[in-house]
């Protein structure tokens, strides 16, 4: 009776004896030859000894788990060279297979299989199939240091941080804004258009436009940001026209791009950026600096209104060695808003400036309530006096839908209110810029990249 009970356990026990742990490598030829693998340091050598070793070996998640982070580490050896762009893309694709094969194989082996599986598609703009390997490394054991990344609580950070950022731009996304986001004909074009300005009157729009001014018999372009205006068309009234670069004293020759500009209420006085190249402590340096232009008569007679030579505003508002650009001058004509990257700034910062009693400005101060450690720029002060628009760098402290968003507060009794974004569908994955209220108050444009391109929405 015995030896039949003995032969009965022998049958049931054996397949669990057989059967080997994928998450653990136990067997001592295995860890021997593992270790052959890491040892390699020739990539396509390590690639054949893998391909021998899976025959035997294939059940362990470690084998290619190994394969995976040489072929990752190759695949950044490679993209530092943008000649070898088609070779790095084959190790990245074999390391996302890698890392794939050892998750399936184990789920827990190791947590950078989700991490760097998560990281791939990110890269392919497969975001939404990345989310579920990023929480699941949020939540991944943490009692094994062995199956952990030595930057793991760097890689826990910034996977939370996309975590937040997609859920929160679901959230907005679940709660449109009754806008309808329309691209401007005629004004946006295959070219990048951006930083748009209604003047008062509603008649024109000015924008800066990114160009190729490359003369015939050049070998190398001539990028250059033209300021251009469009007016109304005479065909449809309700539409821009293509627009025309403005003559001088714009787009002379005398600065080498042009950004935002922002107008006063009578269309009489104008206040832009405008860059040339100087030599600052002895570099070459494109300087960017706020300059005034007033719109006056020149005495011929009839119309002949004409903007005058362009003014730099001084070192109250400007500097030497930093950028300053993006104003917007309030209905009254008293406060300016721009934006500013200087020594003491945290990156591109909002300043502010009023005018004083003799018609000079005052020295501009830091708008505190708008600035974080990001880059918050692109101030635009709607005609109420009442709230400011503009953009900032999407944040856990300032959500939004990704990148770049369109964000305003407003004046209070005590002060300002908190940052509210404006919302989705103005507000997308991609970045927005410089949103422009017309007077009336009923359309707002502004610039949006999409598709690789800036393009205006109004």
């Amino acid at each position: 009776m015995w030896k039949t009970t003995f032969v009965l356990c022998l049958i049931v026990q054996f397949p669990i004896l057989a059967q080997k742990d994928p998450c653990t490598t136990a067997d001592k030829k295995a860890i021997k030859a593992f270790q052959t693998l890491k040892d390699e340091a020739d990539i396509n050598q390590a690639s054949t000894l893998f391909q021998t070793l899976y025959n035997e070996f294939s059940e362990y998640a470690e084998l290619p788990f190994i394969m995976a982070q040489k072929s990752y580490a190759h695949h950044q050896k490679l993209k530092r060279d943008p000649r070898k762009a088609d070779e790095a893309q084959k190790y990245l694709t074999q390391a996302y297979l890698m890392f794939s094969s050892s998750y399936k194989k184990c789920k827990t082996y190791h947590a950078d299989n989700l991490y760097l599986i998560a990281s791939v598609l990110v890269g392919q703009g497969e975001s939404e199939k990345a989310l579920p390997y990023l929480r699941e490394y949020l939540t991944f054991p943490e009692d094994d240091p062995t199956r952990l990344p030595s930057d793991h609580v760097d890689k826990k950070a910034t996977a939370k941080s996309f975590v937040d950022a997609y859920d929160n731009a679901q959230k907005f996304k679940e709660n449109p804004v009754p806008f309808e986001p329309n691209m401007v004909q005629n004004v946006s074009s295959e070219l990048d258009e951006y930083f748009p300005m209604i003047s008062p009157d509603n008649d024109l729009l000015f924008f800066t436009r990114k160009v190729n001014r490359k003369n015939l018999g050049d070998m190398a372009d001539n990028i250059v940001e033209e300021f251009t205006v469009a007016d109304h068309s005479v065909i449809d009234p309700n539409v821009f026209t293509y627009g025309t670069p403005l003559p001088a004293p714009f787009n002379d020759g005398t600065f080498f791009n042009y950004g935002s500009a922002t107008l006063s209420t009578d269309n009489r006085e104008m206040i832009l950026c405008a860059c040339k190249k100087e030599d600052i402590y002895g570099q070459k340096y494109l300087n960017c600096d706020l300059y005034t232009s007033s719109y006056k008569r020149t005495g011929k007679g009839g119309n002949d209104y004409q903007w005058s030579p362009l003014v730099n505003m001084g070192p109250d508002i400007n500097t030497k060695d930093g950028w300053e650009a993006q104003p917007s001058l309030s209905a009254d004509g008293k406060t300016l808003f721009y934006t500013t990257n200087r020594k003491g700034s945290r990156d591109n910062d909002i300043y502010y400036t009023t005018k004083l009693d003799d018609g000079t400005w005052a020295p501009g101060k830091p708008f505190d309530e708008i600035n974080t450690a990001g880059k918050d720029k692109s101030p635009f002060f709607h005609q109420d006096g009442q709230t400011l628009y503009f953009v900032s760098e999407c944040n856990e402290q300032r959500p939004g839908l990704g990148g770049l968003d369109i964000f305003y507060i407003r004046k209070t009794s005590n002060g300002w209110s908190k940052p509210e974004n404006i919302g989705y569908p103005i507000n997308t994955e991609g970045d927005e810029l410089g949103l422009f209220v017309s007077t009336r108050g009923r359309i707002a444009y502004y610039s949006s990249y999409q598709n690789n391109n800036w393009k205006y929405i109004g």
